[in-house]
């Protein structure tokens, strides 16, 4: 007989691929991943043109002794291949074209090798001088990914059981828990020098009129935006008017009915 495969852990009715996925996609919607990526290849190439040229203080050795033979021509291809990778991110704004060649086969390819070789370099290099330190290094490597593998499992199942525990909340009509349980997501928060370089001021004009003083606020605003200035002026924003040294917002105000 047959064993039956065990379902993958569900949460919010999708698995854990396609979360994965859906969180990989908004890394490039959003452009996180692809700025990432840009330092990421920028490093490399750094870390790849920086060993090269120390090689060459090997004097002989950097051409008899074939490890280090090898570590030369795997710096080489890793420093074209970062820099050409980090250009191609630097010069891109178009994030669905980026996002539709990563997704090849020949640029995840490239990527890969790009990626790799510069560490397989460092890697021969440490082997060269103390093989001990090397082997070192490659049983910390593979404990690193062991340990992210089985944090990624459990932090998939922490939320599995999160979930269903507010669906047995919801369930049980423990409305007030759950509400409760809410305390555990997480908030993204600006930092103080977030919150200092995203400010941006504006004027607001309501009936014509327009309000004393300049408002500052640490997102852009777009039409048909609610803003808040006290705990009962909210304000919808029907129009942008942009002059040479400020942006009026044309707003009307939102006049909530109290029940009765």
């Amino acid at each position: 007989m047959k064993k039956k495969s065990k379902p993958e852990s569900m949460i919010n009715n999708r698995t854990a691929k396609e979360l994965a996925y859906i969180s990989f996609k908004r890394g490039y919607e959003d452009g996180s991943i692809i700025s990432h990526q840009r330092h990421m290849h920028s490093v490399l190439g750094a870390i790849s043109f920086a060993f090269f040229l120390a090689l060459f203080s090997a004097g002989e050795a950097a051409s008899t002794e074939i490890l280090l033979k090898i570590s030369e021509v795997l710096f080489a291809i890793g420093l074209i291949s970062n820099a050409l990778l980090f250009f191609h991110y630097q010069a891109t704004t178009d994030r669905k074209y980026i996002w539709e060649l990563d997704s090849t086969i020949p640029m995840t390819s490239y990527k890969t090798i790009a990626l790799f070789l510069p560490i397989l370099g460092t890697l021969l290099l440490i082997w060269h001088y103390y093989m001990p330190a090397a082997a070192c290094a490659v049983i910390t490597a593979i404990l690193g990914v062991v340990v992210l593998k089985l944090s990624i499992k459990a932090s998939l199942s922490n939320d599995a059981k999160f979930s269903e525990y507010q669906m047995a909340l919801i369930d049980a009509g423990r409305y007030e828990d759950y509400e409760k349980s809410k305390d555990r997501y997480f908030a993204h928060r600006l930092s103080e020098g977030e919150l200092t370089i995203n400010s941006y001021k504006y004027k607001v004009s309501v009936d014509s009129s327009n309000l004393p003083e300049e408002i500052s606020l640490h997102h852009q605003v777009a039409i048909g935006d609610i803003i808040q200035l006290g705990e009962a002026e909210k304000y919808t924003v029907l129009h942008l008017v942009h002059s040479k040294n400020s942006t009026t917002l044309n707003c009307k105000a939102i006049v909530e009915c109290a029940a009765t």
